[in-house]
């Protein structure tokens, strides 16, 4: 029973390209795991409402855990930006993917995300609001800082591990 449910109700994922949700879904297929969700959709500019969650058989009150290692250093159009992961008057992806998941979690869920170091210092408005959202909706367990280069040759951006976030019950 354990092992049906770690093939059918436990991997979920969204992707912008067509291409990354083959190789995720291939990736886990390999590893035993033919019926994972992986959506080519991007998901701070389209919305899914309960309804359409229903439809892809997605857990309808949010994810227990979410582990993720978003896009750095994009910027989208703000009139793009869905209502649900708007951060003041961000537009840079990091800070809209980190509200995406903190509305995707269950009330009692967990989270450990890869982010620019921005996002924890950043001085703009967005970053400011985003940590305030952090701190006062959430309860942050630990901040790890990475060495310098951890994911070159892809980026040498600086970064951190906001390390298990949980939602209020």
């Amino acid at each position: 029973k354990e092992h049906a449910v770690l093939r059918t109700q436990t991997f979920y994922g969204n992707v912008v390209d067509g291409t990354m949700v083959h190789l995720a879904t291939m990736n886990l297929m390999l590893r035993g795991l033919p019926d994972v969700r992986i959506l080519k959709r991007n998901a701070l500019t389209q919305t899914m409402d309960r309804d359409r969650r229903a439809e892809f058989d997605l857990p309808l009150d949010g994810y227990d855990v979410i582990l993720a290692n978003p896009p750095f250093s994009g910027k989208l159009d703000r009139d793009r930006i869905v209502d649900d992961v708007k951060v003041g008057t961000a537009t840079n992806t990091e800070l809209l993917f980190v509200k995406y998941m903190l509305n995707s979690l269950r009330k009692d869920g967990r989270c450990g995300v890869v982010v620019p170091e921005g996002v924890l210092f950043g001085s703009t408005r967005g970053h400011k609001e985003l940590r305030r959202q952090l701190l006062e909706n959430n309860t942050l367990h630990a901040v790890m800082s990475l060495p310098n280069g951890v994911f070159q040759p892809y980026s040498g951006v600086k970064t951190d591990v906001v390390n298990r976030f949980v939602t209020p019950q």
